[in-house]
């Protein structure tokens, strides 16, 4: 016999914010952010937002003096948008903000190091950044993306094989396909022009 049986918690007010997972979170939390589009825009810096991640984008010419001008409107930017957020009970967070410069093949990037805010410094680096599930490096090549996914399915090709023998065929597979698989198939089209040598392992 089969009961069919729900139970519910006690109702409780919620005189502000929204209940995480709800339908609505998304929409709202994106009115809630869009100032800051209007605050971006106003520096004629192009913009990408996916969920609470912000990404500023913008070309600087070092070979005209044009680019001090750039990065200062850049640091008035981050310095606006820090301003915003603390106004709207929010923060930002200097640890977890990078900035990676990406220059061509053959040129000369920036000599400055640090972007100067009001209240301290974000260090222009020159260390992979993760964009998501992808690793970006200064030169754009995917070298430290490659060799950080090889890294990863070697971790979990070695772990299989340490249960292998507890695990039928069938299961194996399942298991080999649902841990590598999916990290190789995320995002490999951004593999498409890489040496040919990054990909033969």
């Amino acid at each position: 016999m089969y009961v069919n049986r729900h139970d519910f918690s006690s109702p409780c007010p919620l005189p502000f914010g929204v209940p995480q997972g709800s339908v609505l979170g998304p929409s709202l939390f994106t009115l809630h952010i869009r100032p800051l589009g209007d605050i971006i825009s106003k520096y004629f810096i192009k913009i990408h937002f996916y969920a609470d991640d912000t990404q500023l984008l913008f070309p600087i010419n070092v070979n005209n003096h044009y680019h001090l001008i750039v990065i200062t409107d850049i640091e008035n930017c981050i310095s606006e948008i820090s301003d915003w957020m603390c106004c709207n009970k929010l923060r930002l967070n200097k640890n977890k903000t990078e900035v990676l410069q990406i220059t061509r093949r053959g040129l000369v990037g920036l000599s400055v190091l640090n972007l100067d805010l009001s209240d301290g410094f974000i260090t222009i680096t020159k260390e992979p950044v993760r964009n998501l599930t992808v690793l970006f490096d200064t030169k754009l090549n995917m070298s430290a993306h490659v060799t950080n996914l090889t890294r990863s399915c070697n971790l979990y090709l070695r772990s299989t094989c340490a249960i292998r023998r507890l695990l039928d065929v069938n299961t194996s597979k399942l298991l080999v396909v649902s841990l590598m698989f999916s990290r190789l198939d995320d995002c490999n089209s951004l593999l498409y022009g890489c040496d040919t040598m990054q990909l033969d392992w």
